[in-house]
């Protein structure tokens, strides 16, 4: 595999792979991890955002904030173990830090997860918050602080 990923990456490098060819290379559709949508959303909020906007995406896709060079301005950019019922270590304690963080340092752009319709990755969830909807990508729905 890691044989594979080098020849495709050579290939990229050296003009025989378009970048969406290559990057159809970077998903696992069992757990929902496409790049190439995870770049097409990074590169809309960079060019949507200054360099010192802070954006926020739920869910667990961190490369976002490496392809859009934003960051979140707490210490939970992601929310996976925020919601998954398997991982509830501190869960209380760590959503109020989450809701205080949002709440004292609320992002320009929040991306949440378009398939999610309850809770802290959810787009209704921030509605109720004072977000709206602006635009969609693959599994994720941007939101701005009205």
């Amino acid at each position: 595999v890691q044989r594979d990923t080098l020849n495709a990456e050579y290939r990229y490098l050296s003009g025989q792979y378009d970048l969406p060819t290559f990057q159809a290379r970077f998903q696992v559709a069992p757990i929902g991890f496409f790049y190439a949508d995870s770049y097409a959303l990074g590169k809309w909020l960079e060019s949507h955002t200054a360099p010192t906007d802070t954006v926020t995406v739920r869910g667990f896709q961190p490369e976002v904030y490496a392809v859009a060079n934003r960051h979140h301005h707490g210490r939970f950019f992601w929310t996976t173990f925020l919601v998954n019922p398997a991982r509830a270590y501190k869960r209380e304690e760590w959503t109020a830090e989450d809701a205080r963080d949002l709440r004292e340092h609320p992002p320009r752009y929040l991306v949440a997860l378009t398939d999610v319709h309850d809770g802290l990755d959810s787009p209704e969830y921030y509605e109720t918050r004072g977000y709206r909807r602006v635009t969609t990508f693959p599994g994720y729905t941007v939101m701005e602080l009205k």
